[in-house]
């Protein structure tokens, strides 16, 4: 007795085809979403950058997290960790509460409050 699945073609894959297939347009893109943000003096975001690629966050991440091709997940790595200092520096900019960076640090970037001894 055969099942459904056992009937698919092994090249069978299921999902929507990746948006960027190539690194080169990916990290263009990556790089404009920066370069805007500066142009308006406005923050870095994890969110924006997805928005600006046309997907969610979590695709976003998804690039970073199980993507077979390393030059896509390294483009990622990178892209957060820029998110991620320009999110640190603001809270040593004065006239500024430091909350919302730390909310996002925490929330984003995995940071969290320890104490050792």
């Amino acid at each position: 007795m055969s099942t459904a699945a056992s009937m698919l073609a092994p090249e069978t894959t299921f999902g929507r085809p990746r948006k960027y297939q190539d690194i080169e347009d990916f990290t263009k893109e990556i790089e404009a979403y920066f370069a805007g943000r500066d142009a308006a003096d406005k923050p870095y975001t994890m969110h924006g950058l997805a928005r600006h690629l046309d997907c969610t966050r979590n695709t976003l991440l998804r690039y970073e997290e199980i993507h077979d091709d390393k030059a896509f997940s390294l483009a990622v790595k990178r892209a957060r960790e820029r998110v991620a200092e320009w999110t640190e520096e603001r809270m040593y900019k004065g006239g500024q509460h430091p909350a919302g960076p730390i909310f996002s640090l925490k929330n984003n970037f995995g940071w969290k409050d320890e104490q050792s001894t």
